[in-house]
């Protein structure tokens, strides 16, 4: 008699409350079935880094959105700054914030194509007042082997945007319309800060480090197709069967 192993798992449904944890720690999964773990966690392998407009509002379909290989790692910091104070007369403390520049540092490997530079204005175009300030800048966005550097130029004054799309095996597992995405972020406004390149006898490659600020993280539904799972016990296992 055959089985399914994608529709046959634990049948004891996840712990979403404290009471039921009381009486199935033992035995049941906290909050997620975790027995396709393997499949639907989000992993690096399963994302996807574009680049695109400074807004998120200004893109009107894929093409806005270039696709960037090679990244080794990606890294974001979404924070804001908390003053707690006091009134006198109370002894209670009074939360006060402010908002923060997102801060991103990105590492990408030196290839025959363009630098990570120029990729983030791969789809853009600019006025000739903007690329041609400086006449030893060349900013040909046709040159698919373009290596821009120098951030002092002009051109590095426009924002730009990054998104990054997550996803997991089983999100990626259907075809067609059935292909979802776990979630997406996109950050606005990013400009460089610093670059470096690295490089030393003996290494494999060569890698270009670029730090960058953003003014916001918005969350992106890339597609439409978001994989969600209102209940918390079965997520993204239609996508399989």
């Amino acid at each position: 008699m055959a089985f399914s192993p994608i529709s046959k798992v634990e049948n004891i449904s996840p712990v979403t409350t404290v009471s039921n944890w009381v009486d199935k720690y033992k035995e049941a999964f906290v909050e997620h079935q975790h027995d396709l773990a393997q499949m639907t966690l989000i992993l690096p392998d399963d994302s996807l880094i574009v680049a695109g407009p400074p807004r998120l509002s200004m893109a009107d379909s894929d093409t806005s959105f270039h696709v960037i290989g090679f990244v080794q790692d990606l890294q974001y910091n979404d924070s804001k700054n908390t003053q707690y104070l006091k009134a006198l007369g109370s002894r209670r403390h009074i939360p006060a914030s402010t908002n923060v520049p997102v801060q991103g540092s990105c590492n990408r490997m030196l290839f025959l194509g363009r630098n990570f530079l120029n990729a983030v204005y791969a789809n853009a175009t600019f006025n000739e007042n903007i690329t041609n300030r400086n006449s030893k800048f060349d900013a040909n966005l046709d040159m698919s082997g373009a290596w821009w550097a120098n951030l002092d130029e002009d051109v590095f004054r426009i924002p730009f945007g990054l998104g990054v799309i997550y996803n997991s095996p089983a999100s990626l597992a259907g075809k067609g319309n059935a292909v979802k995405q776990a979630m997406a972020e996109y950050l606005e406004c990013c400009t460089f800060t610093t670059r470096s390149v690295t490089m030393q006898a003996g290494q494999a490659m060569i890698m270009e480090s670029v730090q960058f600020v953003a003014d916001r993280v918005v969350p992106w539904t890339h597609g439409g197709n978001l994989m969600v799972d209102s209940a918390l016990e079965r997520p993204v296992m239609t996508v399989m069967e």
